[in-house]
């Protein structure tokens, strides 16, 4: 009984830190997403997090044409032919695919079409990122060298120096690219 609830206890906190890494990384991205003004990024962000929001509450799952075979002993519900007892959350979910730490619960019957949505937002968010991130990149390591070159080899490469010389090209290039529209 110690051991379980050890674990339990364990199990909650890396639940609450994966959650408050995925929040840092949707809030990074979406000032990354702002900053550069990439629209397909910010969609596909917004959606995701509605869908891992979606997908976060438990509602009773109530499957159609099925018959009551008992009650669980543990959380004291009805308990179908396809309900699982999950430890993780201590309740009973009919048609339970998994315990997420992601989404801090199970996903079951009631939420899979939700979480299934919400892995693929968060992808296709990630590989729009990814690209949005590579070109940020790629632009500040050319800020490198043209404040390596600027100075006469003698300045060291260093990101704020960087910006002061790639931003305001970046601004004006988004300023002409917003006229063309």
């Amino acid at each position: 009984m110690l051991i379980e609830s050890i674990l339990k206890r364990t199990i909650k906190v890396l639940e609450l830190f994966l959650i408050t890494i995925t929040a840092l990384y949707y809030i990074t991205n979406l000032y990354i997403c702002m900053r550069t003004r990439s629209l397909p990024s910010m969609y596909l962000l917004a959606v995701s997090l509605y869908y891992y929001i979606k997908t976060m509450r438990v509602h009773d799952y109530v499957p159609p044409n099925k018959h009551v075979h008992g009650v669980c002993m543990r959380c004291h519900h009805l308990r179908y032919a396809s309900t699982h007892h999950c430890m993780l959350c201590d309740r009973c979910y009919d048609d339970r695919s998994h315990h997420c730490a992601w989404i801090s619960g199970c996903v079951y019957g009631g939420n899979k079409n939700e979480f299934v949505f919400f892995v693929l937002f968060a992808v296709l968010h990630g590989v729009c990122n990814l690209n949005v991130v590579t070109c940020f990149v790629v632009l500040m390591g050319c800020g490198f060298l043209v404040v390596y070159f600027l100075r006469g080899n003698r300045v060291a490469m260093d990101w704020r120096r960087a910006g002061y010389v790639l931003m305001p090209w970046l601004e004006r290039r988004a300023k002409v690219v917003d006229e063309e529209c």
